[in-house]
């Protein structure tokens, strides 16, 4: 509720932007079926830990992945 208020105020440090972000997805999460929150809460603890050289990679081969998929879908 507060963070349209935070964003408008001033620069938000990195922490705060962390936190901002780890509350939208929770926040996502919540609404999901159990089984599958759980998995992407695990997921999400170990995208967070990565460096910006790693993230960058693995965004980079998931997006080949959905390119491939897309592709055998006639897409």
């Amino acid at each position: 509720e507060e963070a349209p208020r935070l964003l408008l105020a001033r620069e938000l440090t990195i922490e705060e932007k962390r936190e901002f972000v780890d509350l939208r997805i929770e926040g996502w999460l919540r609404t999901l079926p159990d089984i599958l929150s759980r998995e992407l809460r695990r997921e999400w603890s170990m995208l967070r830990e990565l460096g910006e050289a790693e993230l960058t990679l693995r965004t980079i081969e998931q997006l080949i992945i959905l390119e491939k998929l897309r592709g055998c879908r006639g897409g």
